[in-house]
């Protein structure tokens, strides 16, 4: 029998942790409670989840741009995943849509 781990590749923007004794701290980490992760349920449509309209200035979006990235999202993935499941397909994702923003 083989065995299957499940991981992935996450886009991260990194922000300074706004709670606690660390505040002010980047720190490196994929949780959604302390940094941004790019690729998320916002991605597809035909989830409830939507950017709340500061994230969509931070990340440079508007709502072309995200209809953009839903068509892209729901053309490749048919569950609610927000990880990547290949470097490829993560690079492919920051390169259409992120391009211009460095520290993702």
């Amino acid at each position: 029998m083989e065995r299957y781990f499940n991981g992935g590749y996450f886009l991260i923007k990194s922000k300074p942790i706004d709670f606690g004794s660390d505040i002010g701290k980047v720190v490196s980490t994929c949780s959604g409670c302390i940094n941004f992760s790019v690729f998320d349920n916002w991605c597809l449509s035909w989830m409830s989840f939507k950017l709340e309209q500061k994230e969509k200035i931070e990340l440079g979006l508007n709502d072309k741009k995200i209809k953009e990235i839903e068509e892209w999202t729901d053309s490749r993935f048919n569950n609610g995943s927000n990880v990547f499941p290949d470097m490829k397909t993560a690079t492919e994702f920051k390169e259409l849509f992120f391009d211009s923003i460095n520290d993702i």
